[in-house]
């Protein structure tokens, strides 16, 4: 064990892995600032035009169980290969000829995002120590803030100066890649947590665990508030709030760009206090209040609450993807099949956010209660923290095992 955690080689898979997951996030979040020209371009209503986002999570939630299942068929190497080709489907943006095609690319680039997603902690836990998994899970979670505030930053300059479809063309040859670097240099060393292939039978009792299932219920609300609200800012204040593409963008970016400062203050305080099920309830009360204010803010408060709401969104998720793989017991195949499984079912519950939004709009004209459904949504990740066992190190000093162990 000594040996496999000290090779200096975990930095080019550490590395290839952040590189992988910054690209399928620039990808995903390219879309919503491009809103407004897509739905001009297209002449979609807002319904539809938020199917670029929904669509990628839907794939998310749908096809999280089959990754687990082709890696264990294949290989975790192979199917993380494949995904992460599958992300970068964007590079062929410029040659769309329609709408329906250009979700085709959506639809893949999420089959992608949820494979990279499922198997990165499973390849981590091979590679690192046990102590340093809520270290890695902050810093793999600050990266992917800083991905969608690149996309922010960047979607809309690189749009006007090639058109739309190339600058997504662009974000998806990042991904790209990355597909072919880990095609090359990537490495899965066999962990000394492993155990044998699991089983059909195996994968659905660890799925159906009270564990992965709760986990789920908290990352449903807070997905859907983080994405419904990134997804449709942009367009709500150029529309609504009077501002260009590009303020109305730069202020949404404030989102994931505070997220970055939110992850590592998460982690830090979590590595701290030796408790991560504070860090769940908070943070889901939290965005319920951000996210009705934000609506009825005015400038200059209206920053104020956006950089909350961008705090809120991400100081959780080093505490929620560092629970699963402390529980006493957890192997990599066990995690990547508990993880698919809060995976989706965050993800079905994201599929509908900005759809929903999208289409309460459209039928009432205005976004309040849209954006008030949502943030209510959020109070599912308190909930799913005030149930969820304390892994921390301050807990594993009184808890029982058997409460913590998946069964």
């Amino acid at each position: 064990m000594k040996e496999l955690t000290s090779s200096p080689y975990r930095f080019v898979i550490l590395g290839l892995i952040l590189l992988a997951q910054g690209a399928f996030a620039i990808n995903f979040m390219s879309a919503p600032p491009l809103f407004p020209i897509i739905m001009e371009d297209y002449g979609l209503a807002r319904a539809s035009a938020s199917l670029m986002v929904s669509m990628p999570v839907l794939m998310m939630s749908l096809f999280s169980i089959p990754v687990g299942l082709l890696a264990s068929h294949i290989g975790l190497k192979r199917t993380y290969a494949l995904g992460a080709f599958l992300a970068s489907a964007g590079t062929l943006t410029p040659l769309v000829p329609a709408f329906p095609v250009l979700l085709a690319l959506r639809v893949s680039l999420g089959m992608g995002m949820i494979t990279i997603l499922s198997l990165s902690g499973a390849i981590i836990m091979a590679w690192f120590r046990a102590e340093r998994f809520p270290l890695i899970n902050t810093f793999t979670s600050a990266w992917q803030s800083l991905a969608f505030t690149l996309a922010f930053f960047l979607s809309v300059p690189l749009a006007q100066a090639l058109g739309w479809q190339n600058a997504l063309g662009v974000f998806g040859a990042v991904a790209l890649l990355g597909a072919v670097a880990w095609l090359f240099l990537g490495k899965v060393r066999p962990s000394p947590r492993a155990t044998t292939a699991m089983s059909l039978r195996e994968m659905v009792t660890v799925a159906r665990d009270r564990n992965a299932l709760l986990l789920g219920l908290g990352l449903a609300g807070a997905f859907s508030f983080n994405t419904a609200m990134t997804s449709w800012l942009p367009t709500y204040f150029s529309e609504v709030r009077g501002m260009s593409q590009e303020q109305a963008s730069r202020i949404t970016a404030l989102l994931p760009f505070i997220g970055i400062v939110g992850t590592f203050v998460g982690g830090a305080l979590a590595l701290r206090v030796g408790k991560h099920r504070p860090f769940l309830m908070v943070a889901g009360v939290a965005m319920l209040v951000t996210g009705v204010v934000n609506y009825l803010a005015g400038m200059p408060w209206l920053y104020l609450t956006v950089t909350l709401m961008g705090f809120f969104s991400w100081v959780y998720l080093p505490s929620a993807f560092t629970i699963p793989m402390e529980l006493p017991g957890m192997t990599p195949e066990k995690l990547g099949v508990t993880m698919a499984t809060a995976l989706a079912i965050g993800n079905l519950a994201n599929f509908f956010s900005p759809l929903m939004v999208g289409a309460i709009t459209d039928a009432t004209g205005s976004y309040a209660p849209g954006f008030v459904i949502i943030s209510v949504m959020a109070l599912s990740l308190t909930l799913a923290g005030y149930l969820l066992p304390e892994t921390g190190s301050k807990a594993k000093e009184t808890a029982p095992q058997e409460v913590l162990a998946p069964k």
